[in-house]
């Protein structure tokens, strides 16, 4: 079974935000504990929607993770911007998820979200990317048929969940400075500009963006 995510941050002690639910259906081995988010204060948009935010299993489907993340980036591909979640190959996901904490979203058994966690330390690129406090996430994407109804502000807050357990000040995030609905889905959630970066290969310039980190604990 996974830790817990409950932590110490400042000598206090912490709880979960997200009830634990073990054995629940889409959690992928016997005994494994699962995360359920439900939908009392209406933040899905859908009456009576169940969400389970894990981590990824290593015997799960790489090639069903490629799939989502084609489809989430599709419209992102369409307006010209080579993210590399557009098209790239099982082997890549791979080697991405490899390197931090890969959270997924599964509703009735079936693959709709996921988000990569780097806690402080695991990133570097850009001088915001690289301060000792920043965790950053990545590789985050959300089905089509699903972008709009919480599932991502779910999976969003689960990572500054892991955030606020790693003991970082700040959650930071990249993205095209031409995809403005991103921008400002990312405002929306508290997020601010902090640079800009060129990362090699890519056609667009990105924007760094970042957020202080606090739990939801209660929220």
């Amino acid at each position: 079974m996974r830790p817990s995510l409950s932590a110490r941050h400042n000598g206090r002690p912490e709880r979960s935000a997200i009830m634990t639910v073990p054995n629940a259906p889409g959690c992928s081995r016997p005994g494994e504990t699962c995360i359920r988010q439900g939908s009392g204060n209406g933040a899905s948009g859908r009456e009576g929607d169940d969400v389970i935010i894990r981590e990824l299993a290593a015997t799960e489907s790489i090639a069903d993770m490629t799939a989502l993340l084609h489809a989430a980036y599709a419209r992102l591909g369409g307006m010209g911007f080579n993210y590399t979640a557009v098209d790239q190959i099982e082997d890549v996901t791979r080697s991405r998820i490899a390197r931090g904490r890969c959270l997924v979203a599964i509703d009735d058994g079936a693959l709709v979200g996921t988000i990569m966690f780097h806690p402080p330390g695991r990133s570097a690129g850009c001088p915001c990317y690289e301060r000792p406090d920043v965790a950053t996430i990545g590789q985050f994407g959300v089905l089509p048929g699903r972008q709009g109804t919480g599932t991502g502000t779910r999976l969003l807050h689960h990572a500054e969940e892991l955030a606020f357990a790693s003991g970082a000040a700040e959650l930071a995030l990249d993205t095209s400075e031409g995809a403005d609905h991103l921008i400002g889905w990312y405002k929306r959630e508290g997020f601010r500009f902090v640079e800009y970066a060129q990362w090699e290969g890519k056609t667009y310039r990105s924007v760094i963006m970042s957020k202080p980190v606090r739990s939801h604990v209660g929220a």
